[in-house]
């Protein structure tokens, strides 16, 4: 079955941002129950990424910039204990608030 594809162009995003903001975002990884995450790596199709953190089963990053009036991606993959692999995009409206 085709599910077709999401781009930060055919959805609506996630979030808004303004363009001059530097903000957190995390994501929450507790469906992985005992599992642990041991590696976390952001990127961003235009977004500036910062410093980011594991604590437990959530992930954190940093996001500044941006293009205003466009629609950027956000994506965390990680690594775990369980030799798992997995990846999360949101998707952020950067506009001028």
């Amino acid at each position: 079955m085709d599910y077709g594809m999401a781009t930060a162009s055919t959805r609506p995003p996630d979030y808004e941002k303004d363009v001059s903001d530097v903000i957190d975002y995390s994501l929450s990884w507790h469906h992985l129950g005992s599992d642990v995450i041991l590696t976390s790596a952001w990127s961003s199709d235009g977004l500036v990424i910062g410093v980011d953190t594991i604590d437990g089963l959530s992930t954190t990053v940093f996001i500044s910039g941006g293009t205003e009036g466009s629609i950027h991606n956000l994506t965390n993959t990680i690594t775990t204990g369980m030799a798992r692999t997995l990846e999360r995009t949101v998707y952020i409206a950067v506009s001028q608030l």
